[in-house]
């Protein structure tokens, strides 16, 4: 391996080259994208969306606590799990979930659901 290139054979150019401003540490750019691009899945979802999915698709539970930092994700088995709120929300955004308010102005709880297009999806991609 030449010392022009990354380990997978990148040029280390300026262009290409990050350098961290704490560690000095220097980054393959193309590297990154393309860890960037390998950590989202299918449909432009995360892993965690599509735990998210696959745990709803199985007769689980997915919801927000009141004045929680975290959602919940319940497996169909009872075993628990959390998530992030963005993840949900974005979800929500895409058309894949449903979202349900309940309880007070100051305590709301949001639950969520698949929608008829994210049930089409889980099923499309969970049986390959």
């Amino acid at each position: 391996m030449s010392a022009g290139v990354c380990r997978h054979g990148h040029p280390w150019t300026a262009a290409n080259t990050y350098t961290h401003p704490t560690t000095g540490q220097r980054q393959c750019r193309q590297c990154m994208r393309d860890q960037a691009l390998r950590s989202r899945t299918d449909h432009g979802l995360t892993a965690r969306q599509w735990f998210v999915v696959a745990a709803l698709a199985g007769g689980g539970r997915a919801w927000m606590p009141p004045r929680a930092p975290v959602a919940m994700v319940e497996l169909g088995d009872g075993t628990r799990d959390r998530t992030s709120r963005l993840a949900l929300r974005h979800m929500v955004r895409l058309g894949l979930l449903s979202e349900t308010r309940s309880g007070s102005a100051r305590d709301v709880t949001f639950e969520y659901q698949l929608t008829p297009q994210g049930t089409r999806l889980a099923r499309e991609v969970l049986r390959r």
